[in-house]
């Protein structure tokens, strides 16, 4: 069997270290053949140079991809894979040690599936701050939590893998490429590339299944504890809304007035209110900023205030 595991990264060397040397230390089946496909996005950091000290430890490929977006490094990453399987993973995470070994025993026990995922559990350095501790549950999403469950299962439309923690067909994943006017692209955290993906292939009559022990973590680093961060990622659910027709009006002026209501609300409530009161305040802030933007600008490039 001959597995390709992609990485897209930019600007995060020292995060693609950490999640290079955990291949390093994966374990890795004998009757399996790896390769190993990083794709730049147009880092301007030392990526490359981090990327090619593992040279000698990995089977690894490094390509580089100039227009900046996730799918556009993915849709990369696809166009090199030759392996019978891809695997999809980020520049931020550590496997555990078995993940791979999971995946590769998950293939021959489902055989009729297109696709699996697994868990992603988020480890924050250097620790979870108190606030989004007490809203995990409306703030989980934020940062890719994915845990379904100790037993493998079909998956449904109404659950799904991350784009994290999740396998392909390479045959199948060549006749379905990411749509690039989805996904990160630089400050924005739209996201939906994967979904679009597999909500394409169950239209196509393909299934999949949940494997529990092809676990990694997401570690979350400072940068991505922040207000600031959270409204953004809200801004790019507000976007989907109006991509998805389900906009809360179609009124621009209402939604940014809104919007910066909620924002004020936020700021001033965080020092006279407890946590989940000026964290929803903040998300609604994000949800109107992105449905405003979407129907105003129809970009993905706007970078968010700061919060």
């Amino acid at each position: 069997m001959n597995i390709d595991i992609a990485i897209c990264t930019r600007n995060r060397a020292e995060a693609v270290r950490q999640t290079l040397e955990s291949m390093v230390a994966m374990k890795s089946p004998r009757s399996i053949d790896v390769r190993f496909l990083v794709v730049d996005n147009a880092s301007d950091d030392n990526t490359k140079s981090v990327v090619q000290s593992y040279f000698d430890k990995l089977n690894l490929s490094l390509f580089h991809e100039s227009r900046q977006g996730h799918a556009f490094a993915r849709n990369h990453a696809i166009s090199q894979a030759m392996g019978d399987w891809l695997i999809w993973t980020d520049d931020d995470v550590q496997v555990d040690s078995n993940w791979l070994t999971a995946y590769s025993e998950a293939f021959q026990e489902f055989p009729d599936s297109t696709f699996f995922g697994g868990p992603i559990q988020p480890v924050f350095t250097p620790r979870q701050p108190s606030w989004i501790q007490e809203n995990w549950d409306k703030l989980r999403g934020c940062f890719a939590e994915r845990q379904l469950g100790d037993t493998p299962f079909r998956f449904t439309t109404d659950q799904l893998p991350y784009g994290a923690n999740f396998a392909i067909r390479t045959d199948t994943q060549k006749q379905h490429l990411f749509n690039t006017e989805l996904g990160r692209r630089g400050d924005s955290v739209v996201g939906h590339d994967e979904i679009s993906l597999f909500h394409k292939l169950f239209e196509k009559g393909h299934s999949g299944h949940w494997i529990p022990a092809a676990r990694i973590s997401h570690v979350i680093g400072p940068e991505r504890q922040t207000a600031s961060y959270i409204r953004n990622y809200f801004i790019g659910q507000g976007r989907m809304l109006v991509a998805n027709q389900r906009q809360w009006n179609s009124n621009p002026k209402q939604l940014a007035r809104e919007s910066r209501w909620e924002l004020i609300c936020s700021r001033i409530k965080r020092f006279i209110a407890n946590s989940d009161t000026w964290t929803s305040h903040l998300i609604r802030s994000g949800l109107a900023e992105g449905q405003y933007r979407e129907l105003v600008e129809g970009s993905t490039d706007v970078k968010p205030p700061a919060v």
